[in-house]
């Protein structure tokens, strides 16, 4: 900095570090240093506040350690001078601590007698960037006592990051909430009792559930890698190519759009069933810009173990837990002399179960139970 005003290429610095933040918020603390050490403060922070309470949900600081977040969160932020002087203030006005309280008066404030003395707080310049409804955020820098107290350039020169800071919360609000949709989607999908890829317009993955990684890392007939997808054949390979290619295709040509094919897996006699569909979708998954869901693979593993939640069958049909024990055991393939033996009860105890389960349940038969267990929530993977 040159003087009282900011030359260009730290003005760019500082506004950059803004934005920089706005993609990742652990980079709040590295903008807030380059601030202090901008407006010669030993320490700076921002926070996001709530509308009614004021309350800090989120906090970056920089010259004070955790224990000073901590304390503000607790308490302090109740007894915080600026907040009810800050009040009527607009968005975007920035002022320093002496317009708001003199020194003499600041100095009797519980707020400086047991926090501001300790963290060394006597001066302030910041402001609000944001005020809505929604949500509060402010910025400010700190000065200790001795320090020179700040003055209309350096409120002139807060201004000129003000707009960049509420734009970059906008942005960073943005992107979170993307990532968020992008994590409890990938969460969704990890649920599912069967592999799921999504595919780009080059048949590249770009979303791969866990049951899809373990079937690929265990080596149950494919390959999935971050540039495309393979299996233990070229000919398949091709085929399963050809396939996401239609699929990818169809909405534009309204050829074959996608279908099914069966992979050979290497320890089973009973192979690998995949089903290709296109996704409709022309827009970024989840909001990231060059990953577009073209195409959609279902996956379905015979050799994995059969996750169902006798307690889901339980809640939802009025089971008792036998019954729904029951159930989940002719879902997964079992038959009444199976279950029997397992548990070792008589063969009229088992009966006297199934006719208890079709009563509660409206069925007649086992295959319909079985169906009503694996087309149901109670075959979900919760514990993921």
């Amino acid at each position: 900095m040159a003087g009282k005003t900011f030359d260009l290429d730290s003005y760019d610095a500082l506004v950059s570090a803004i934005y920089d933040a706005a993609q990742d918020p652990a980079l709040w603390s590295e903008f807030l240093r380059r601030l202090a050490q901008a407006f010669n403060g030993h320490g700076a922070s921002i926070r996001l506040l709530d509308a009614q309470s004021y309350y800090p949900s989120f906090s970056a600081v920089h010259g004070y350690d955790e224990a000073f977040t901590q304390a503000y969160a607790d308490h302090y932020y109740q007894t915080d001078v600026s907040i009810q002087f800050l009040e009527h203030a607009n968005q975007g006005t920035v002022v320093t601590r002496p317009e708001i309280i003199l020194d003499r008066d600041y100095r009797k404030t519980e707020y400086f007698q047991d926090f501001g003395r300790h963290w060394r707080i006597n001066d302030l310049l910041g402001g609000y960037f944001i005020k809505s409804q929604q949500g509060i955020a402010r910025i400010g820098v700190h000065r200790p006592l001795g320090a020179p107290t700040f003055d209309e350039q350096d409120k002139s020169r807060m201004s000129l990051l003000m707009p960049h800071l509420h734009r970059a919360f906008h942005i960073s609000r943005h992107i979170q909430s993307s990532r968020a949709q992008h994590e409890a989607s990938n969460n969704a999908f990890d649920h599912l009792p069967f592999g799921v890829v999504l595919v780009d317009g080059t048949g590249k993955p770009i979303i791969v559930n866990q049951q899809a990684e373990t079937i690929s890392r265990d080596g149950g007939g494919l390959c999935i890698k971050a540039n495309g997808i393979w299996t233990g054949s070229t000919k398949t390979t091709q085929a399963l190519r050809h396939l996401i290619q239609q699929a990818i295709e169809g909405p534009k040509s309204k050829a074959y759009r996608g279908g099914a094919m069966s992979v050979k897996h290497p320890s089973s006699p009973l192979p690998l069933s995949l089903v290709v569909a296109p996704v409709n979708s022309v827009q970024p998954v989840f909001g990231f810009e060059g990953e577009h869901a073209a195409a959609i693979l279902f996956i379905s593993d015979p050799t994995q173990a059969q996750s169902i939640s006798p307690e889901i069958l339980r809640i939802l049909y009025g089971l008792t837990n036998a019954e729904a024990r029951l159930a989940k055991e002719l879902a997964m393939g079992n038959t009444l002399e199976d279950i029997s033996d397992r548990y070792q009860l008589s063969k009229h105890t088992v009966r006297a179960q199934l006719k208890s389960t079709f009563r509660k349940t409206g069925l007649s038969r086992q295959g319909e139970v079985i169906r009503l267990v694996l087309a149901g929530p109670a075959a979900l993977n919760l514990d993921r």
